[in-house]
């Protein structure tokens, strides 16, 4: 990226595209070392990370920067935690299917009526008076 891209405004606009620009560290500030910038950006979990962004320059060509990132989350497809892999996680998802009783019976039942409610009889009740 050429140097007159590296203006704090500038970086701020064509990073913007990636998430929140938070700040420029103080050597692409100072244009101490021209190897590359580098801006903070606050991006969201769940969102792609380019390697390539593009941009409109003020001579109405496009501009392809490459991305670098320091650090990416590593999220579990699984759990949807944060810091494991799929491969790694230690949450087993259940397998449980849900599927309807043909008849049910039960020990204190006289069984399952038309509408599939359970048939209780009363046993000894008490009645208090």
């Amino acid at each position: 990226m050429e140097l007159k891209y590296w203006g704090e405004k500038t970086l701020f606009k064509i990073v913007s595209q990636l998430g929140k620009p938070l700040k420029v560290d103080s050597i692409t500030k100072q244009k101490d070392k021209l190897n590359f910038a580098r801006v903070m950006i606050e991006v969201s979990i769940s969102q792609s990370f380019p390697s390539i962004i593009s941009f409109i320059n003020e001579q109405n060509r496009h501009m392809d920067v490459i991305v670098n990132y320091e650090w990416k989350p590593t999220i579990c497809l699984q759990c949807k935690g944060v810091g494991h892999e799929t491969s790694m996680c230690k949450k087993k998802l259940d397998s449980k299917v849900w599927l309807p009783k043909n008849s049910r019976k039960d020990n204190n039942s006289g069984g399952v009526d038309a509408e599939g409610f359970c048939v209780v009889k009363a046993k000894g009740r008490k009645s208090f008076g």
